[in-house]
């Protein structure tokens, strides 16, 4: 059974692998990262919100606080969610609107 420990280990054990993935695709050769196809991409990040959401679940469910740092954890997890999925929802606008390379951006008024 999960408790709030097991799901920060997997919660760091996610980044540690989302932040290692470019490093392991990069051309040796050139020192340049290869791109991969965006549909591994967009899977890649659709795994990341599951797992996420879940790591969510288990620490909502906790039955102690730690001080607030579970309560700073959920938060953040969420934001993490969120931010995740704006990311899948701009890349499926940026390919329909046939913009390449370009963020959508407000104008700083």
């Amino acid at each position: 059974m999960f408790n709030a420990r097991s799901a920060v280990i997997m919660l760091c054990a996610l980044g540690w692998v989302l932040l290692t993935q470019g490093v392991a695709s990069a051309d040796g050769r050139s020192g340049k990262k290869q791109r991969e196809p965006q549909a591994v991409s967009n899977s890649q990040l659709s795994e990341a919100i599951a797992v996420l959401e879940q790591t969510e679940a288990v620490l909502k469910g906790a039955d102690h606080d730690y001080g607030g740092h579970r309560a700073a954890t959920v938060k953040a997890v969420h934001h993490a969610i969120d931010q995740l999925k704006k990311a899948l929802a701009y890349e499926g606008g940026q390919h329909e609107s046939g913009q390449k390379g370009k963020g959508r951006r407000k104008a700083n008024k």
